[in-house]
Order: structure tokens, then C-alpha cells, then sequence
């Protein structure tokens, strides 16, 4: 599931690119979802887009995220995990499908962690991997939106008492151009497992694009 919206050209140059690769790995169905508050349906999927009516703004995504996951609630226990994510994260999915041989499948949510060891962890909205389990009980008891969505599903997940796992991300906010320069020094294994996403958020979102661009040269899917 990937949270976007068409609200810059950069988002849709994001769009763009990512249909170059996401549906290229077997075992992997990824859906694009976004919201206009002017369309003729409620919801309702369009190729891999998933259309929400309702107005796109950040106060609305939790509940984008909740609908775009009840759309999909028939078919949830189909799929081993469910990974939402962003336009501006570049995700490898066969090294994904790798991580995800060694976890939990149930209870469990993975994930680069805000405050990971504070009383109060969330997952970065960059990278949520939840089992079906955990996205089903959301659904259910629609817990009360905490400032976002992922400090929202971070405290259910405390209250649930679910396992939470640290992964490893490549964060081009943080990295800069030393990150840029040194692509192939990236080691694609460390102590928090197997490297297979790029948060790619500065304030420049024409360099983000850029940099997408770069990983999908380096590290084809």
C-alpha cells in the first residue's frame, strides 16, 4: 500500500517511476491510494490506484490508510504481511520478501522506529510492516487518531502488546550526498537485518526525485 496523492508534479514523477519496478516481484501486489473529495464513488479501484472520496490533506491520512485497508479487509488474510509506505521511499521488494522470511507472523509489527526505546514507539510512516492479524484488529477498534497516523498505530500496537522490530533504512535526509556518493559501499546486510528501503524526504523534492532515480539504476528490481 503506498500513500500518495497528486498534489505536486514531484509526487507524480514519484508515481512514475515507481511503476517501473513495483510490479515486477512475484508474490508482491502493490497498490497506489489516494483521495478527491469532488469523485462520483466512495472508493473504488482504478488499474492499481486505489480512488478515496474525501479531501487529501495531511490531517486526512489516518483515515485514508484506515479505508484504503477496509477496502481490502476480504482478501487481507491472503497475503502474509501488509507493508504501507510513501511516494518518497524506495522500496526493493525481493530483498524485502528475503526480510521477511525471518518474522513473526502474527502480532508483529516492523519498522524504522521514532523512540524506539521509549515508552511510546512508532513506526516512521516511511516503512509500516504489519501481519494481517494486526491490521484486522485496527479495523475493528478504529483506535482514536494520536496527531498521525503512525504515532496513532504506534500506541495500539503498545496496547496490543504486539512485537516490535527495528529494520535498518537508508534515510537521504540524513546521509546527504555522502549517501549519494557511496551507493555501492552500502552494505545490504547489518545488525538490524537486511537493507531494503530508502527514505528519500530533504527539502528539495526535485533532488528527492533525483535521488529515486539513482537507486532504481544501482539496485534494479
Amino acid at each position: 500500500m503506498i500513500l500518495a496523492s497528486d498534489t505536486s508534479p514531484e509526487y507524480l514523477e514519484f508515481q512514475t517511476l515507481m511503476r517501473t519496478f513495483i510490479h515486477k516481484t512475484p508474490g508482491v501486489d502493490c497498490y497506489f491510494y489516494k483521495a478527491h473529495p469532488n469523485l462520483t464513488q466512495d472508493i473504488f479501484l482504478c488499474g492499481d490506484t486505489l480512488m478515496i472520496k474525501m479531501d487529501e490533506t495531511f490531517d486526512t491520512i489516518y483515515d485514508k490508510t484506515l479505508r484504503a485497508f477496509d477496502y481490502f479487509s476480504p482478501k487481507l488474510n491472503h497475503y502474509d504481511f501488509i507493508y504501507r509506505t510513501n511516494l518518497s521511499t524506495y522500496t526493493h521488494y525481493p530483498t524485502l520478501i528475503e526480510y521477511c522470511k525471518s518474522l513473526p507472523t502474527t502480532n508483529m509489527c516492523a519498522g524504522s522506529f521514532g523512540g524506539f526505546d521509549s515508552p511510546n514507539p512508532f513506526p516512521g510512516g516511511s516503512g509500516i510492516l504489519l501481519t494481517p492479524d494486526l491490521v484486522i484488529r485496527l479495523l475493528d477498534e478504529r483506535p482514536e487518531k494520536l496527531y498521525q497516523d503512525d504515532v496513532t498505530i504506534g500506541a495500539a500496537l503498545k496496547k496490543w502488546n504486539a512485537t516490535l522490530i527495528q529494520h535498518r533504512r537508508g534515510d537521504y535526509e540524513k546521509c546527504d550526498l555522502f549517501f549519494i556518493r557511496n551507493w555501492d559501499t552500502v552494505p545490504s546486510s547489518g545488525p538490524r537485518g537486511l537493507l531494503f528501503s530508502w527514505r528519500l524526504k530533504t527539502q528539495d523534492r526535485s533532488r528527492d526525485v533525483d535521488a529515486m532515480r539513482t537507486l532504481i539504476t544501482r539496485f534494479p528490481q
